[in-house]
């Protein structure tokens, strides 16, 4: 079977795999096929396929290897003792291990034709890659819980299947959340902040405790943007503490998890006043998330902030971006066991003790409440085109008063 009769009917087979893709018209051109080759591995789930067809795909994909040209260890040039700098595809490497950057859950990339080398390792390897992450993530699941993702910095190893190379260590990089950031006035242009914390985790079976301190430390003085009565307990001055502690526990249809933490923030008399003793404040949440049946999913969640209570470069569950003086009872819901359906929804009571939404004296209280209905259903989509969108149906219902 020659590889244009090999590309022609793996197209097929994986079009009738996808259920959804059956009855896709087939590009006449090879790059037409192999780019709707390529797209239909990259949206499929990790899951069965006959032995004929992984056979078939793992002929083609070694034949195209060759045909892209692997590049072998003797062909790199050694630039100084043992270490050498190459630069190119690293899927055509015949090498003892390639390092993937891949994501939180492990999978793969499942964009169509995402130029991301994630989504490029598993092309290449094959559907087996998938499974084998898949396999591999489903017993972290099974005893840290249904929830977990893969943290940063910890490797994952697995077989290289039809990639030259002999194994895949898959490694989630560092990533940098820009909401995070806490917007401030200085008293210079610019200021330098120093972190310094550590972190210790305790799993066995389904339990797992965390315990966190950090220093944050600034070379200048900060303040809140606005003096104004509700930023009066804010972050500010040279230095704060923050310590916590998290419990979750797993067992099999439902979730407990708590997390306890405190800060130390500074004082003041008056909003125009300088700083005097440090207050320490402290925030609680604690839950359960229940799985009554399969794609059903609820959620019950109490929080609690003290009045000092806020972290410099964290946010949590709360009704505002910022922490504060809040507590509430949340309720959720998410159900998605019909086909192309789903519907999601929550109710929210919060009441904050102390000045909020800019209100000088009284405490303010509210209510938040929502649902959610989608259906989704693609619409005879070109899956080789990047621009190929399914279609989608929203509608949304929501109530929400606050006292003001």
């Amino acid at each position: 079977m020659t590889q244009e009769e090999r590309l022609a009917q793996l197209v097929e087979r994986f079009k009738e795999d996808s259920g959804e893709y059956r009855d896709l018209e087939t590009p006449r051109d090879t790059d037409g096929k192999r780019r709707l080759l390529r797209s239909l591995m990259n949206v499929r789930m990790p899951r069965r396929m006959d032995a004929e067809t992984v056979r078939m795909q793992d002929e083609y994909l070694r034949a195209r290897a060759e045909e892209r040209g692997i590049v072998r260890v003797g062909d790199i040039p050694v630039t100084a003792g043992a270490v050498s700098i190459w630069q190119g595809d690293i899927t055509r490497l015949a090498v003892d291990a390639i390092v993937n950057a891949a994501n939180a859950q492990m999978l793969g990339c499942f964009v169509p034709m995402h130029a991301c080398i994630d989504n490029c390792i598993h092309t290449y390897a094959g559907i087996e890659l998938r499974a084998e992450c898949s396999r591999q993530m489903n017993a972290l699941r099974a005893r840290y819980g249904r929830d977990y993702e893969q943290p940063t910095a910890v490797p994952m190893l697995t077989d290289g299947y039809n990639l030259p190379a002999k194994k895949v260590v898959h490694v989630v990089g560092t990533r940098l959340d820009a909401s995070a950031l806490y917007s401030l006035k200085r008293a210079n242009d610019s200021t330098w902040h120093h972190l310094v914390g550590a972190n210790l985790t305790f799993r066995h079976q389904q339990l797992q405790v965390q315990l966190t301190a950090v220093e944050n430390i600034w070379s200048d003085s900060i303040y809140p943007y606005r003096d104004a009565a509700y930023n009066q307990h804010y972050v500010r001055g040279r230095n704060q503490a923050v310590m916590g502690a998290s419990a979750r526990y797993n067992h099999g249809w439902f979730d407990a998890f708590a997390e306890l933490a405190t800060t130390q923030n500074n004082e003041i008399s008056n909003l125009k006043s300088e700083i005097s003793n440090p207050k320490w404040g402290f925030g609680l949440i604690t839950g359960s998330r229940f799985y009554p049946a399969s794609g059903i999913s609820l959620i019950a969640l109490y929080r609690y902030y003290s009045p000092f209570f806020d972290n410099a470069l964290g946010y949590a569950f709360s009704e505002t971006s910022r922490l504060g003086d809040e507590n509430g009872g949340y309720i959720g819901f998410d159900i998605t066991r019909l086909s192309h359906w789903r519907f999601s929804g929550y109710g929210d009571l919060f009441r904050f003790s102390g000045p909020k939404y800019g209100i000088p004296e009284s405490p303010s209280l509210g209510y938040d409440a929502l649902c959610d209905i989608q259906y989704h259903h693609p619409l005879n989509p070109n899956l080789s085109s990047l621009n190929s969108k399914p279609s989608t149906l929203n509608v949304t219902l929501r109530l929400r008063a606050k006292r003001k």
